[in-house]
Formats: C-alpha cells, sequence, structure tokens
C-alpha cells in the first residue's frame, strides 16, 4: 500500500506518526550535518551580543593594543610600578650588546674623539641621563621615554660615520629596542586582559574596560569567522 506510514490505537483509531517537518537551514534542525555545535555557537554569541557579520574597519581602533597600554600604563599602574619597569626595560636594552656601554655615559666634549659633538649634536642626551630622569618622574608618559631612547640611539647615528664602530652599535640597538618596546607593550596588554574583573570593579565602565572587553570578544568570534 503506498503513502504515508500510518499508526492504529488500541480502540482502532488511526493517525499520522508523532513528527514535526524539518525546516531545513533552520538554526535548531536536526538534519545531517548540523548538530547541537551550530545551537551551542549561536548561544554563545547571543550572551556576548555578538553575530557572525564581520565588524567595521571603524571598529578597530577599539580594540588597538597600543591604545589598551596606554590606557592601562597611564590610568592603572602607580610609578611605583612603571618606574621599575622602565628601568628593567634599559636593562634588557644595555645587557642585550655588548657595545652598549658607549650609550651610557654623556659624550664629553673634550675628548679628542668628539671635540665638535655640541655643535653637531642639538639635543644631547645619553642612557645614564635617562635613567635619571626616570628616577625623578612617575615615568607615565612612555611615549616620551621611548622618545629619549631613540633620540640616544639616533644621536650617535647622525654624528659617527657608517663605518664607525658606535653608529654600527646604535643602529642594531635601535632594532633592538623597537623589538623590546613591541614585546613591552604587549606584556603590558596581556596584563589588562589578566586583570579585567579586578579593573572592573574597582573602576567601573571605563574606556579602558570597554576595550579589554571589546578585545576579548574579538578573540573568541575571529576563530568563527
Amino acid at each position: 500500500q503506498s503513502g504515508d506510514p500510518v499508526a492504529t490505537t488500541a480502540v482502532g483509531v488511526t493517525h499520522e506518526p508523532f513528527c514535526r517537518k524539518s525546516a531545513r537551514g533552520g538554526l535548531l534542525c536536526d538534519d545531517p550535518g548540523l548538530g547541537k555545535t551550530i545551537t551551542v555557537l549561536s548561544l554563545i554569541l547571543r550572551t556576548f551580543g555578538l553575530s557572525t557579520e564581520p565588524k567595521e574597519e571603524s571598529q578597530s581602533s577599539e580594540i588597538d593594543n597600543d591604545a589598551i597600554f596606554d590606557a592601562y600604563w597611564n590610568d592603572h599602574l602607580t610609578s611605583f610600578a612603571r618606574q621599575p619597569a622602565i628601568l628593567k626595560l634599559i636593562s634588557r636594552l644595555m645587557k642585550s650588546d655588548k657595545e652598549s656601554y658607549y650609550f651610557e655615559p654623556p659624550v664629553e666634549s673634550w675628548l679628542d674623539e668628539a671635540p665638535d659633538y655640541y655643535d653637531v649634536i642639538e639635543n644631547p642626551i645619553s642612557m645614564h641621563d635617562i635613567r635619571i630622569r626616570c628616577d625623578k618622574t612617575d615615568c607615565s608618559d612612555f611615549n616620551s621615554f621611548v622618545a629619549d631612547v631613540r633620540l640616544c640611539l639616533t644621536n650617535a647615528i647622525a654624528y659617527n660615520t657608517p663605518d664607525n664602530v658606535v653608529h654600527i652599535a646604535a643602529k642594531r640597538l635601535v632594532k633592538k629596542f623597537d623589538e623590546l618596546v613591541c614585546e613591552f607593550k604587549q606584556d603590558h596588554v596581556n596584563q589588562a586582559v589578566k586583570s579585567l574583573a579586578n579593573i572592573s570593579k574597582r573602576c567601573g565602565p571605563t574606556r579602558l574596560v570597554g576595550m579589554l572587553e571589546a578585545k576579548k570578544r574579538k578573540e573568541l568570534i575571529d576563530p568563527l569567522l
């Protein structure tokens, strides 16, 4: 006999077996290949207020690592945390190259090697000077510190000829310093992310908290896109 199967009850009444028709493509369907994983992912995304639609480029600034670092460094760390971190960064730079000692003391113009140094270099600075500045300030202006270190090294590059050992060492240290700064910032961003709950509890809905939450949401959704 053709047609859909039927079921017979004890009193002889026939009816169609209990079932629901499949909604192909529906989120909660049980069709082959569309298991509960999709449902779970959907609920996770809804919980975070997200969708699988790509974010617009204009939102990228909200989770920019440099912005997170600046907010965390300036607003949530004290000088007691910033100063040792800066001095440790200087120490790591100086220990990274056996010829870094050239840049520690101020240049003495009376030396035969650099009689016209202060005529050529408008803004002389040494690593010793930078350490003293760090000791006298709260080190809240990280960008100023970075600019000072680069100035120290670029002064050496500008004054000495390309074949001079100091010039060559300074170029090596510029590259190394840029690497250390990137690593330093990333380490502090990671610290901020780990401290999100404490920062949120202590400070409430600050701009930093908003950026950290956006970063965590982005890290969750990006692998799914």
